[in-house]
């Protein structure tokens, strides 16, 4: 009988704890509400409940960016990738933040990447076009 208490316990505490995909959610609306800093921490809440998930990765890269904190976005989207290397948004927002930071000749071979997984991603597409030209000698 007091495992069964026991075991009751544990499932209704389980209960009262946010899901990983319900606090993604809850992050997603506050970055979508420009409540950057906000979707940050709650981004970096859902990544101390499920380290090895993608998703709020590019989701506390995507605020940092917001935020102007370039050097950490990327640390978040190369995070991303590191755990889904196919993930075409994930290269797309990793090129797009080294470009910003003039790390041209870095974001070549992510966006190629990109590029190669979705020939139809006009973003990565055109991304790809700016940092070859970025990353090509001039002379």
């Amino acid at each position: 009988m007091k495992t069964i208490a026991v075991t009751a316990m544990m499932l209704w505490l389980g209960g009262c704890l946010p899901a990983p995909a319900a606090a993604l959610n809850h992050a997603s609306d506050l970055y979508q509400s420009g409540r950057y800093d906000e979707a940050a921490r709650e981004y970096q809440r859902v990544i101390d409940m499920r380290p090895s998930w993608a998703p709020p990765y590019l989701g506390l890269g995507n605020a940092r960016l917001a935020l102007n904190e370039r050097a950490e976005a990327v640390d978040a989207y190369k995070r991303a990738v590191a755990l889904s290397p196919d993930w075409v948004d994930a290269l797309t927002s990793l090129g797009r933040a080294l470009l910003e930071m003039d790390r041209a000749s870095e974001a070549v071979p992510v966006l190629t990447r990109a590029v190669q997984l979705d020939p139809s991603s006009g973003s990565a597409t055109s991304l790809l076009r700016q940092a070859e030209a970025r990353a090509t000698p001039k002379g």
